[in-house]
């Protein structure tokens, strides 16, 4: 596995550069590759294109978050690898459009985000988990955290968004991992009318202070 890092102080030119560098050096070196990861840590954010080898690839994606017990500065930090090779061609986008202004990860032309960070330091990825029951109308996954990174700056602000809509209803069918500048690291495995919170503070939770999920949930 092949990885391309780049860590920049602040979020919006580290993911800007990414989308630049990206274009020319993963998809002119190697052809056809779909995986994109984007590591978001704490205040600073890193950002992470991994290139596997044939071999080495497996359909899936795999999201997790870590609280700062376990990083060696306090800080939180969060990550996704994406599979999904219906989707082969990928886009790093920056919008201003909303309330706040975000750079993430969408489909090629598409408006659905599948990863992505704020300028409030509120940063999200998911995996898709259909083990969990959707209703039959809301945000899907996708529209949901392009919701989360254009208006909301906390973890918190999401969570009270998510109480908001369990009597509404949602499409949504996925495990969300978020982070913050407070330093909330959490995920949600999230139905179309519940969602079960995991943070990667609590103990009894996160006993090493680190939680994974891949394309399904534990509720």
């Amino acid at each position: 596995m092949k990885l391309l890092k780049l860590s920049i102080r602040y979020c919006l030119p580290a993911l800007f550069l990414i989308s630049a560098f990206s274009g020319y050096f993963i998809f002119k070196k190697y052809p056809g590759i779909s995986p994109l990861s984007l590591n978001f840590y704490g205040n600073k954010y890193t950002g992470s294109l991994i290139v596997p080898n044939e071999e080495s690839y497996y359909e899936g994606c795999t999201i997790g978050v870590v609280s700062g017990n376990a990083s060696s500065d306090g800080r939180p930090f969060l990550w996704k690898v994406r599979d999904n090779s219906d989707m082969p061609n990928n886009e790093v986008v920056f919008d201003n459009s909303c309330r706040y202004k975000f750079i993430a990860v969408v489909n090629n032309m598409g408006s659905d985000i599948w990863m992505g960070v704020n300028e409030k330091g509120l940063a999200i990825v998911n995996s898709t988990s259909k083990d969990l029951p959707s209703a039959p109308a809301g945000y899907t996954n996708g529209a949901l955290m392009r919701k989360a990174l254009g208006y909301f700056a906390t973890v918190q602000e999401f969570e009270d968004f998510l109480i908001a809509t369990n009597t509404t209803g949602r499409k949504t069918q996925a495990n969300f991992g978020l982070i913050d500048s407070t330093g909330a690291a959490v995920i949600f495995e999230t139905s179309g009318k519940q969602y079960w919170k995991f943070n990667a503070a609590n103990e009894l939770q996160a006993p090493h202070s680190y939680i994974i999920r891949t394309n399904f949930s534990l509720t």
